[in-house]
């Protein structure tokens, strides 16, 4: 069962998948505040016992370029005391985002680290291109790179969104923006998201998000 305590944090590219940014409410999770952590790697805050299991999914989320991948872990708070997490993992374009949520912890049934991808990356380009991408991910895989150079990640756009709004206001938006919308991520904070869709998925995409913001879900949709 979730709680409501999550917070969200943005890692860069790297094997210690360093700290960007995080969100205030980390504060209420493990007790750090954001600026003791911004720089850090984050394995930094993983349970010793999860850091293997948790690189196994970090690498394979970033070489294989999966839009997210869902994982449990151990988190160390700021007091040493472990608490067990639900992270949701993705990579978009160039870093990567965690969402971070506490469970129950429940004695005698908490396993280590699954991990799941939840959504396939869509065809960019032509078929054969897409091919190619894809082999091209799984050579670096094989060869255990972290090269960012013989990647090719697809192009995705972060928003975070104010769920306390009907209108879902943006409240930051990745730099992205300017090469899959054409659009100044400055112009987009601050500003509807539904502003910025079509008229006839407005429907479908605000009922989508209700469910989200009552039930903790996860959800994947286009529009």
């Amino acid at each position: 069962m979730f709680q409501p305590d999550n917070f969200i944090a943005f890692h860069d590219l790297t094997p210690e998948a360093r700290f960007l940014w995080l969100s205030p409410s980390i504060y209420d999770v493990v007790g750090y505040t954001p600026d003791e952590l911004v720089g850090r790697p984050g394995y930094d805050i993983v349970s010793k016992e999860d850091t293997s299991q948790t690189r196994v999914a970090h690498k394979e989320n970033f070489i294989s370029d999966l839009v997210a991948s869902q994982v449990t872990l151990r988190v160390i708070a700021k007091d040493g005391h472990f608490v067990p997490c639900v992270s949701v993992i993705s990579l978009c374009y160039d870093f990567l985002i965690s969402w971070v949520t506490m469970v129950h912890p429940d004695p005698g049934s908490y396993k280590l680290l699954r991990t799941q991808s939840t959504a396939m990356t869509p065809l960019v380009g032509t078929r054969k291109q897409e091919f190619e991408r894809i082999k091209r991910h799984h050579e670096a895989f094989a060869a255990n790179s972290w090269g960012t150079q013989i990647m090719e990640p697809e192009l995705r756009v972060c928003m975070i969104l104010n769920r306390f709004s009907r209108n879902l206001n943006v409240m930051y938006a990745s730099s992205a923006c300017e090469r899959v919308f054409h659009i100044d991520s400055e112009e987009i904070v601050g500003k509807p998201i539904l502003l910025f869709i079509r008229a006839d998925d407005i429907a479908s995409f605000v009922e989508q998000m209700d469910m989200v913001k009552s039930s903790a879900a996860i959800t994947h949709m286009r529009f």
